[in-house]
């Protein structure tokens, strides 16, 4: 589940949890994680998806995760000094930072989160031709990924099919809880060859 928001109706908790550690208040958390107060869409168009209200449910302040801890361990990646660490219980491990300045620590925390989710993906064997199936198409480039990745698991197969198509057989297509939309219009598409 994405993270809950508090002023929804009735949230399904999320194993995912955001904390910014120091901050026991939410406004301030945010404050922090912008470097600004943060400021909110209020377009009609977006159903309230993105106003200051909506924004101000995602709870991220300090001790707001740990107090709905389920039975699982709980994961922390924290800056400490010249580290960035990675815990997990009792295990964890460290990467020297020293000598790098904000942007290069961002790039490498970036990286190894993109290689854990990207190694995580792969045990739970949703690749195919190393290529990532399981791709939420929820925004544009989403959905341009999802058209890419589909023309390419057919070109290997010897199909063709124009973007536009796949573009139109998204829109026209709805995956179920644990499904694949890349693997469900190769599927159509090959079913129709």
């Amino acid at each position: 589940n994405p993270f809950e928001n508090i002023n929804e109706e009735s949230p399904v908790e999320s194993f995912n949890h955001l904390e910014i550690t120091s901050f026991p208040d939410n406004q301030k958390a945010w404050a922090e994680l912008l470097s600004r107060d943060p400021r909110g869409l209020n377009w009609p168009e977006l159903s309230n998806l993105s106003c200051l209200e909506t924004i101000n449910g995602f709870s991220i302040y300090d001790g707001h995760a740990k107090s709905r801890l389920r039975a699982s361990k709980y994961f922390g990646i924290y800056k400490q000094d010249d580290a960035i660490t990675f815990s997990l219980g009792n295990d964890g491990f460290s990467f020297d930072i020293s000598g790098l300045d904000y942007m290069q620590e961002c790039l490498l925390l970036k990286m190894v989160l993109n290689a854990y989710s990207t190694t995580f993906m792969g045990i739970l064997g949703r690749y195919e031709s190393n290529v990532m199936t399981w791709v939420r198409s929820s925004n544009y480039k989403l959905i341009d990924r999802t058209i890419r990745y589909t023309r390419l698991l057919l070109s290997q197969e010897k199909i063709e099919v124009d973007y536009v198509i796949v573009a139109k057989a998204i829109f026209e297509s709805s995956v179920e809880e644990g499904e694949s939309m890349v693997e469900k219009l190769v599927r159509k598409f090959k079913s129709q060859n």
